[in-house]
């Protein structure tokens, strides 16, 4: 969270934007978790607009965050990978069989064991013990 993890959020937007432009991906089959907290920063000299690379364009525009702010924690993701209902957000969760593939971008600073939220950690063996209960 905040102005000077800019680039976590431009790259979760820019990956969004491939997925869904450059290779169809339906936005129903994306599930975004970001802060959200950077387009509007009174740090950012472009407001509402967010971009990854020197003179690159918009990023942000039509990105669809699912959940933000408070509700970006390590027990929601895990929710989310589980896909137990959401009582918060979108409400999007997961839906996945043990015949699909899924695709996780985590974008932190992260360090051996832990995956970085903006007010939490999530440690290796709580996602581990996620993936393992999923199909």
């Amino acid at each position: 969270s905040g102005f000077w993890n800019y680039r976590h959020q431009a790259d979760v937007c820019h990956l969004y934007q491939l997925l869904t432009r450059k290779h169809g991906i339906p936005r129903q089959q994306i599930i975004v978790m970001m802060m959200n907290d950077i387009a509007y920063n009174e740090e950012n000299p472009t407001p509402g607009v967010i971009v990854n690379a020197l003179h690159g364009v918009d990023v942000y525009q039509g990105t669809m965050i699912d959940y933000m702010q408070g509700d970006v924690t390590p027990e929601n993701f895990l929710d989310i990978l589980m896909g137990r209902p959401m009582g918060m957000g979108s409400m999007k969760t997961l839906r996945s069989g043990p015949n699909d593939y899924v695709f996780v971008n985590f974008v932190d600073h992260g360090d051996t064991g832990i995956l970085g939220f903006p007010n939490d950690e999530l440690h290796l063996a709580d996602l581990t013990a996620t993936l393992n209960e999923m199909h």
